[in-house]
């Protein structure tokens, strides 16, 4: 029972571990489709400067490849949880108990 507290644990780190992870990447600029621009139906081959069009097709393309980059790396974490992992405390810090009231 004590090992499935330390297994939600764990994995709720982990979770909370990503999310910070994917909300991190999805506050910086985008550089999906960066490199095209769409102008009166042609493509250009330079980034834009000022902005410019996101082709949608290309946009979605980039959140699949980063998605199943997201899904490797959960799926290694939980292979190594499910292997187990092996602890050994080498020091361990004297133990003091509160003096009580009684």
């Amino acid at each position: 029972m004590r090992n499935n507290g330390y297994r939600n644990g764990a994995l709720t780190a982990i979770a909370l571990l990503l999310g910070m992870l994917v909300l991190g990447r999805a506050g910086g600029p985008s550089t999906a489709g960066a490199g095209q621009v769409t102008h009166a139906g042609q493509q250009a081959s330079r980034r834009p400067e000022g902005g410019g069009l996101i082709i949608a097709a290309d946009q979605r393309k980039q959140i699949m490849k980063e998605l199943q980059l997201l899904r490797r790396e959960v799926d290694q974490v939980n292979t190594t949880l499910n292997k187990g992992l092996s602890v050994r405390v080498t020091e361990m810090p004297e133990i003091r108990l509160p003096k009580g009231d009684g």
